[in-house]
């Protein structure tokens, strides 16, 4: 995507990312994805997920809208830039590239974007019918948290107790509500490679969301992993979080 000059964006950009790639599917696959998903319970899913923006060159500032506003970080990119987008579902994919390419111009928060190419990456190969450990590093961070009666939320780090059962729990509702049926979860697991995993807070909409950005091992059965791989690890995927990539 390239823009007439620096490409300039709150350095929380995740939503206006999340609205470029909605107005940039059908308003039917968009009103799903946004009203809907895919239910398991109360919860719903939306079944994509995406990384950070990329960029030759990125440059990280205060700025004021007015002299009596508070100063807020932003970041400023050089263009071309270029984002990662995955989905189990390929209607999501299909629409969001054939939209782009027929229309080749959207905007990106004040920024009006020109897209100059759409490319498919080929998936990883996965050992069938067993169970994989593959390593694996964050395109944007991993959240996994919990909520209590009085709407507290916790978040966990890599490094809690709770952070692998929390994901595995999370990646059974995601499969069940996507594929009809439960996943098999033998010998399920996620470790920090190192203590290298460090934290970020993105502001959402004014909802601050703590996750953590590193390398991991995965380890469980081949279709779990594949569909983990497309759909995103923890939770908060579609908000442009839990998106991996092979080491």
């Amino acid at each position: 995507m390239s823009a007439s000059g620096v490409i300039l964006l709150p350095e929380s950009y995740n939503y206006f990312l999340q609205s470029y790639i909605y107005t940039s599917i059908s308003a039917a696959l968009s009103k799903k994805l946004h009203d809907k998903g895919w239910e398991y319970g109360k919860r719903r899913f939306k079944m994509f997920t995406f990384s950070q923006l990329y960029a030759a060159r990125s440059e990280r500032f205060l700025s004021a809208t007015s002299p009596s506003q508070p100063q807020k970080r932003h970041i400023r990119l050089s263009s071309p830039c270029w984002f990662f987008l995955s989905s189990p579902e390929q209607q999501i994919l299909q629409e969001l590239a054939q939209s782009l390419l027929a229309d080749k111009e959207a905007r990106l928060g004040n920024n009006i974007l020109r897209l100059n190419s759409v490319t498919i990456l080929p998936s990883p190969d996965f050992l069938p019918d067993e169970i994989n450990t593959i390593d694996v590093r964050t395109m944007s961070p991993i959240t996994v948290y919990k909520t209590d009666e009085t709407h507290h939320t916790t978040y966990f780090s890599p490094h809690d107790a709770a952070f692998a059962a929390y994901i595995r729990e999370n990646a059974r509702r995601k499969f069940a509500a996507y594929a009809g049926h439960e996943p098999d979860l033998t010998g399920f697991d996620i470790t920090p490679i190192d203590e290298r995993n460090h934290p970020v807070t993105i502001d959402f909409k004014g909802t601050m969301i703590r996750g953590y950005a590193g390398g991991f091992h995965l380890t469980g059965h081949a279709e779990l992993l594949r569909f983990l791989y497309d759909v995103g690890v923890g939770s908060k995927n579609s908000e442009g979080c839990g998106m991996i990539e092979l080491q």
